[in-house]
């Protein structure tokens, strides 16, 4: 669980991008700084779902990164014990999905929503709905 004395931070897509892809030396170092201290537990970073949703756009749109790579990758964040993230189990879920099905992740987080909370899907997506019935 997260230390909630710790100083809190809520982090854009580009810190993340830039880590992963160490475009900028400057802004890697800083995003490597950041991460290091919540590894060590000394800070907290709060995560929104669509901040996820943007990195995974931008790394397999931008920058063609492979779906196990971008999956692992965000899968070792979420998981860091001082991460806050709303709904992080569903966006876990979703990454699961994203890096096995042929859907686009918002899609993925929308099948995660359904089986979450065993709800039924009402879409005009052919494909998505034939993975909704499975």
């Amino acid at each position: 669980m997260e230390n909630k004395s710790n100083k809190e931070y809520i982090i854009d897509t580009n810190l993340l991008v830039s880590y992963f892809t160490k475009r900028n030396l400057t802004e890697w170092n800083i995003a490597q700084e950041k991460l290091l201290l919540l590894k060590k537990g000394l800070i907290n970073i709060h995560l929104p779902s669509i901040i996820i949703a943007e990195v995974v756009y931008i790394l397999s749109k931008q920058y063609d990164c492979s779906k196990t790579d971008l999956v692992n990758f965000l899968i070792a964040i979420l998981t860091e014990e001082g991460i806050i993230a709303e709904d992080k189990h569903i966006s876990l879920s979703a990454l699961e999905f994203f890096e096995t099905e042929n859907l686009d992740f918002a899609d993925c987080y929308l099948m995660a929503c359904k089986d979450y909370y065993n709800l039924e899907l009402i879409t005009f997506d052919k494909k998505l709905n034939n993975k909704a019935k499975k």
